[in-house]
């Protein structure tokens, strides 16, 4: 049994998700940047991460740890782009260390924070529960776990917090053979995980959930899935089949974006990330995101003038209409780290092979700016007067 502190226990859905969009400008200020920065302006990071898909807020949002991924390392920038650590090794605390029945690489993968804390996946089939300097308290293997059923985790490509659960999609050994889906994970019991819904291995839409995008999210004690075939947001529960597809987030068909079916080639081992990458660049839905008991859905439009980014607020209840917003950048592909005092854009631009993608710069937005009509992001095209841009 592992046992978890109870203040992972009580971070609903809405995790800290990772990463990052946003905007902003003129005499506004985000609290905590300094002056000379302005908000939906681009901040250059002093060093770049090198391939990212995840990144977390610290408890104040004072600082953003980002994953590079291929350096094996969680690098820490202030609001400026300043580098304050880098943590490029498992870290213990000396006076207590934690002991491993195994040995734990850090390789990390994905990044979520909580009140005090981060929870790590490090890509090798453990979660690493981490303190606010990242010094190990637990290990939690996930991959290897069979249930009941004789169902066995082979992956862990992308997942969220649900309570006192895990929200994730995995590759899947039956005793029929592979198949891959969506599964729900107690955290402090493993081996006691569902599958919510599943998918033949060779389903076309299995290309989607290895990309690192974020297809997991909570608003408020709901927890939700954003599904590409075809594009549709829905309830993070176990029934599969008809009780899994339904009902779905009708506004969500509101937004224009979510009624083009996607399309990626097939991913072979990771031999061709070039197309799969360009070919994302042309697909609409991109993610969800949850902040507090908001629900937002990231959308792009490829466009002459470069990626046109909307993120759209929906209503988790299902009632009101979504209210749309134009996110000040036109980047190739973005991390999104949604915040309580402000969001976070990670811009990178097109993948040229695996590894080999350029992250220069964040922008930041008020989280205020994400509600309301008289946001400057209700229309496009907002100067928020940025030297650089």
């Amino acid at each position: 049994v592992v046992v978890m502190p109870a203040r992972i226990l009580q971070s609903r859905c809405a995790v800290s998700a990772l990463l990052l969009t946003l905007i902003a400008s003129s005499p506004i200020l985000i609290a905590g940047v300094a002056e000379a920065e302005t908000p939906g302006c681009p901040v250059a990071f002093e060093v770049a991460p090198s391939w990212s898909a995840s990144a977390a807020w610290n408890a104040d949002e004072t600082a953003l740890a980002v994953v590079d991924a291929l350096h094996r390392q969680i690098l820490v920038y202030d609001l400026d782009g300043s580098l304050v650590d880098a943590v490029a090794e498992l870290r213990t605390r000396v006076e207590t260390p934690v002991p491993l029945k195994r040995k734990v690489r850090f390789a990390p993968a994905t990044i979520h924070s909580f009140s005090d804390g981060y929870l790590v996946e490090n890509g090798k089939g453990h979660l690493l529960l981490l303190d606010a300097g990242f010094r190990l308290e637990q290990a939690i293997p996930i991959i290897g776990r069979t249930n009941a059923a004789g169902e066995r985790i082979g992956s862990l490509n992308g997942w969220t917090l649900d309570g006192e659960d895990l929200v994730g999609f995995s590759d899947l050994e039956t005793g029929d053979g592979w198949r891959c889906g969506f599964i729900r994970v107690p955290v402090a019991e493993p081996d006691g995980f569902t599958v919510i819904d599943s998918l033949a291995i060779d389903d076309p839409a299995r290309a989607f959930y290895l990309t690192g995008q974020a297809f997991f999210a909570g608003a408020g004690e709901r927890c939700f899935i954003l599904r590409m075939d075809p594009p549709a947001i829905v309830p993070a529960r176990t029934g599969g089949g008809k009780a899994f597809r339904r009902p779905q987030l009708k506004t969500a068909a509101a937004i224009e974006e979510f009624n083009h079916q996607p399309a990626l080639p097939k991913m072979d081992g990771y031999e061709n990330p070039a197309d799969v990458f360009a070919a994302l660049e042309a697909t609409r839905p991109v993610g969800i995101y949850g902040q507090g008991d908001g629900l937002f859905a990231l959308t792009r439009q490829a466009t002459d003038g470069g990626t046109v980014w909307k993120l759209s607020r929906l209503d988790p209840a299902d009632r009101e209409a979504p209210q749309t917003f134009y996110l000040p950048t036109t980047a190739n592909h973005l991390v999104v780290v949604p915040g309580e005092k402000h969001w976070a854009l990670i811009e990178k631009g097109p993948v040229i092979d695996l590894g080999v993608q350029e992250i220069a710069s964040m922008r930041l937005v008020p989280s205020e700016w994400l509600s309301g009509e008289k946001s400057p992001l209700s229309e496009p095209g907002f100067d928020f007067g940025c030297r650089d841009d």
